[in-house]
C-alpha cells in the first residue's frame, strides 16, 4: 500500500470519507472502535490546500490522555499521514460535560465508521 501524504491537492469530501473509513478499519484491527467521525474543514466542505483530515476516534479502550491512546495504532500513521486523529473515551465523548470541542464534533461531524 502506498503511503498517503499531505498533498497540495484538496481531497473531495467523498475521498476524505473513504480515506477515514479505510483508516478506521485499520485502527479497528488493534483497537475496538465504537465510532469514527470526520470533522473539521472536510466535514464543513471548506478544506484548503494544506488541510489535514480531522478524525474523532471513540473507543472504550481509550483513556483521557489522547497522546497515549495513539500508541496502539501509531505505526498506521505512516500510511495515513494526512489524517489528524483525535481520540476520546466513550464515556468522555458521551458525557461531554460542556466540552465545546466535543459538542462541535457531534454537531458538525460526519459519522463514517
Amino acid at each position: 500500500m502506498e503511503p498517503h501524504k499531505l498533498a497540495p491537492a484538496i481531497l473531495t469530501r467523498p475521498a476524505a470519507v473513504e480515506l477515514v473509513q479505510r483508516f478506521a478499519a485499520a485502527v479497528r484491527r488493534v483497537v475496538p472502535l465504537r465510532q469514527g467521525i470526520l470533522f473539521g474543514s472536510y466535514a464543513h466542505g471548506t478544506p484548503h490546500q494544506w488541510s489535514d483530515v480531522d478524525v474523532a476516534l471513540i473507543s472504550d479502550a481509550f483513556g483521557d490522555a489522547g497522546f497515549l491512546n495513539i500508541r496502539p495504532f501509531a505505526r498506521l500513521m505512516w500510511d495515513y499521514a494526512d489524517i489528524e486523529p483525535h481520540t476520546f473515551s466513550t464515556k468522555r465523548f458521551e458525557n461531554e460535560a460542556g466540552d465545546p470541542f466535543i459538542k462541535t464534533i457531534k454537531r458538525t461531524g460526519i459519522v463514517v465508521a
